[in-house]
């Protein structure tokens, strides 16, 4: 299946946090709603333990507002200390109890070889790219509103 996703980068950014301190340069994170039940979380800069609140905090708002899946694009991101890890390994059961996935995007070898030296490689799906992440979450999406149809 072949999913488009240059309608996803004209998406309306629901929410852009911005952490412009001295001990959080560069770090950012931005929302859009994918679909009602999935949301993209785009992270870029460093993620430690000064800018991974942020992160947390932006999980819990997409938690709050419904998501059952949600896609982490750490594309941009340079670096994940173990508070980041920590934020993302709890919110994993979280979209789990509700039957949605967390799947993170990375195509960079020094985040993938954290979680492998962390052991958190096969508890996460990963994918190298935001339009592959998209097609594993929209295609069981498809196939259950196709079941329910037929």
């Amino acid at each position: 299946m072949v999913v488009d996703t240059s309608g996803l980068w004209r998406a309306f950014w629901l929410r852009g946090l911005r952490r412009d301190d001295v001990s959080v340069i560069g770090f950012q994170v931005r929302t859009a709603v994918l679909t009602p039940s999935t949301y993209v979380v785009s992270v870029s800069g460093e993620i430690d333990m000064h800018s991974s609140p942020a992160l947390e905090e932006e999980l819990n708002w997409v938690l709050g507002n419904g998501a059952d899946n949600a896609i982490v694009d750490l594309v941009e991101v340079g670096f994940v200390d173990s508070t980041a890890l920590k934020v993302l390994v709890e919110a994993l059961p979280r979209f789990a109890d509700r039957g949605g996935q967390l799947i993170l995007v990375s195509d960079d070898r020094r985040v993938q070889r954290t979680l492998e030296i962390t052991g958190l490689a096969g508890k996460f799906a990963v994918e190298t790219s935001l339009a592959d992440a998209i097609a594993r979450i929209m295609v069981p999406e498809s196939e259950a509103r196709r079941d329910a149809e037929g």
